[in-house]
């Protein structure tokens, strides 16, 4: 069946029904929100840049306001990849192993299997740059998480099929990407800052940062647009 029909074809079922039909049911993003709930996601992205215009938010306030069910914000950063997203889960505080937890983990399925997109969030202030050229504190704590975590793939992936297996639909297998590493399946997402302060020279280092050490970087206001662009979609 052709994929566009089944997206047709669900379109007409039951909110409930696509969440238990899906590979993880407590971790679905239902994209038809996107269109039949247009308002209250635009309430959620209008909450969630006065939290971030407020002195005393940080980045635990940003976790716990997402995490309150407002996961439309975090999903929208799948809209900076570009490989297809028929169906997309969320999971949130995701453990490797026990020595590291990611803030959020994306899932994609596009039509040549699953890609996996590790979300770490720092603060929204900070300095973003030194001036030796490189990147600040707060940019910086994100990427050295990061390579953390590509060091814990290269020895404990395979590790990740039991959780993966506790969360997916008893009646669904896990295709092999969920336990077999493949880096080309595997992306990386910093958010640190605010968009005044990405100049040209921190501008600069996020691309080369992002072409070297493939790991994209944005600022919370790159957050909010995207999650504003994302409403009234087809999918995410």
């Amino acid at each position: 069946m052709k994929w566009w029909y089944t997206f047709r074809l669900t379109d007409t079922l039951p909110k409930a029904v696509r969440h238990n039909s899906s590979l993880f049911p407590n971790n679905f993003i239902d994209f038809f929100d996107l269109k039949q709930n247009k308002e209250m996601l635009h309430k959620q992205v209008d909450g969630f840049e006065k939290l971030l215009d407020k002195s005393t938010t940080g980045e635990r306030q940003i976790l716990s306001y997402i995490n309150e069910g407002n996961y439309h914000i975090a999903a929208s950063i799948m809209r900076e990849f570009n490989f297809g997203h028929h169906d997309i889960f969320l999971f949130k505080e995701f453990q490797l192993g026990v020595s590291y937890k990611v803030d959020y983990l994306l899932i994609g399925r596009a039509s040549g299997g699953y890609q996996f997109v590790y979300v770490e969030f720092e603060s929204n202030k900070g300095r973003i740059t030194n001036k030796d050229g490189k990147f600040g504190e707060v940019p910086r704590k994100g990427i050295d998480q990061i390579s953390d975590w590509k060091k814990w793939f290269s020895k404990s992936y395979p590790s990740l099929k039991e959780v993966f297996d506790k969360a997916r639909n008893k009646n669904s297998l896990l295709p092999d990407e969920f336990y077999e590493m493949d880096i080309t399946r595997l992306h990386y997402v910093v958010l640190a800052g605010r968009r005044e302060d990405f100049d040209d020279e921190a501008n600069y280092i996020r691309r080369r940062v992002e072409k070297e050490n493939d790991i994209k970087i944005l600022h919370y206001d790159n957050l909010i647009d995207i999650a504003r662009n994302a409403i009234g979609e087809n999918t995410y």
